[in-house]
């Protein structure tokens, strides 16, 4: 006489898509000895449990009341009376609105703030929800590039959510007399604010809007990160010819970059390098009037890069424009919005308040030591909340005291070593940028330095789940 079988019961999720990225799909796939006698399905959020003994494996539709994560549940019970109670916890996240730059924030002229200089170890609260187009409802982060100006000695500058405590983690580092910008992508505090602090020294800081995180429960124009890409990939060098002829960008010339088909919005990493004269580079989508904003600001024969998400004009492309005499430009793919040609899935998005993960000065996450010419140092990424897999990071990458000029490229742990760059290290300054990378099957992030040795700092802006 056969064994009876036992008593399981696996459960299947899939999120709504970018238009819904409160809602979720889950069924459940029992299997016992004598059939299945009773079957609920819980969704975790204090809901009435749904009776599915009849339609385990059907679609069963459920819409949250915020993002956050969740413990989806089966009670089920088989013909002999075998019981079991199976849970798989789930991150309901948001979804990506992008949008023309905007400019939000310059304390020089008095735009979204009184017109002052943000002073030593002072902050600047900008109101963004219910602003210069962003929704009043619903916002979880915000994306910026965020740029210092005319400071007079070195320091550095903190995003995080108003409201919240200020997190050990750093966006922008600068030395006196630099401009320097770098992407950030911060929590929204509940009064739809986020702060900007200043540490060491004052400054004037400039931020333009690059797009919104939003968890509604029905987001117009919303957008999923696609995975199944391969990333980072360099799509544009002007001194080897790829993705445009092989000359130098003259002043208040472009460059136009074709994306793939079905692509929405692209995070590109912009490199400026051999520039003439200081400068800086606008990113912004084909078709549409160059904006008053810079995603790259850079001084006479600096390498600088700084990661950019710009959405794709109706013709799939986008456009760079310099505003310095000459300059070489090169461009890395980090990720794509949308459905572009060869993804296979969809990823939700979940900002969160900077954690540092990584510090080679102090053993966080890694050995105490340099990472020296040739090394690679690996950085787990976790979502201990969920059951789901982890896509994309995005981090907050620094190198400091670099021994000699070179760069660092981040990428999935376990995959080939990619042709791209992510940030370019400069001798005896801290040089900051910000990197969405896919997530190992192991879930490390790998970050790989070619040359001379450097400390290296990650502190995690953000993860993008698995819908499946």
């Amino acid at each position: 006489m056969a064994e009876p079988e036992s008593l399981s019961a696996p459960i299947g999720t899939y999120f709504g898509g970018p238009g819904a990225p409160l809602t979720v799909d889950a069924a459940s796939y029992p299997a016992g000895s004598g059939g299945i006698t009773r079957d609920s399905l819980s969704f975790g959020d204090g809901s009435a449990a749904v009776d599915i003994t009849s339609t385990p494996d059907l679609d069963h539709w459920h819409t949250y009341p915020a993002p956050g994560v969740y413990a989806i549940s089966t009670d089920v019970t088989d013909g002999i009376g075998e019981h079991v109670v199976a849970t798989r916890r789930v991150r309901v996240g948001s979804a990506f609105v992008s949008m023309t730059p905007t400019r939000v924030l310059d304390t020089r002229s008095g735009t979204g703030t009184p017109r002052r200089r943000v002073p030593a170890n002072g902050s600047v609260t900008l109101k963004v929800a219910g602003s210069h187009g962003i929704p009043a409802n619903g916002v979880t982060a915000v994306v910026m590039n965020v740029t210092e100006t005319d400071t007079v000695g070195a320091g550095y500058v903190t995003a995080y959510p108003s409201g919240s405590a200020l997190p050990n983690a750093s966006n922008l580092n600068f030395v006196a007399g630099q401009t320097v910008s770098n992407e950030v992508t911060v929590p929204v505090g509940a009064d739809g604010s986020v702060v900007l602090y200043s540490h060491s020294a004052p400054l004037d800081l400039v931020a333009d809007v690059q797009g919104y995180e939003q968890a509604t429960a029905s987001v117009t124009k919303g957008q999923f990160l696609a995975y199944g890409m391969t990333v980072p990939t360099r799509v544009l060098d002007t001194r080897s010819g790829l993705g445009a002829p092989a000359r130098k960008v003259t002043r208040g010339g472009t460059v136009s970059l074709a994306m793939p088909s079905g692509t929405t919005a692209v995070v590109l990493n912009l490199t400026v390098t051999d520039a003439a004269s200081a400068g800086y580079v606008s990113a912004y989508p084909s078709g549409s009037s160059r904006p008053n904003v810079s995603n790259v600001n850079f001084a006479a024969g600096q390498t600088l890069a700084n990661q950019v998400t710009v959405p794709v004009g109706a013709d799939g492309r986008v456009v760079l424009y310099s505003q310095a005499t000459a300059i070489d430009l090169i461009a890395d793919v980090q990720g794509y919005y949308g459905s572009p040609q060869q993804s296979s899935g969809h990823a939700n998005f979940t900002a969160l308040t900077p954690t540092r993960v990584l510090d080679t000065r102090n053993g966080i996450g890694a050995a105490t030591g340099q990472l020296q010419a040739g090394g690679v140092v690996r950085v787990k990424v976790t979502d201990p909340g969920s059951d789901l897999g982890i896509c994309f990071a995005l981090l907050n990458v620094t190198g400091v005291d670099a021994t000699q000029s070179g760069y660092l490229t981040v990428y999935a742990d376990g995959t080939a070593r990619p042709t791209a760059s992510n940030l370019n290290l400069v001798v005896g300054r801290a040089v900051p940028n910000l990197v969405l990378v896919p997530v190992g099957s192991d879930g490390y992030v790998s970050i790989y330095n070619p040359s001379g040795d450097v400390d290296v700092v990650a502190d995690l802006e953000g993860i993008s789940s698995d819908m499946l």
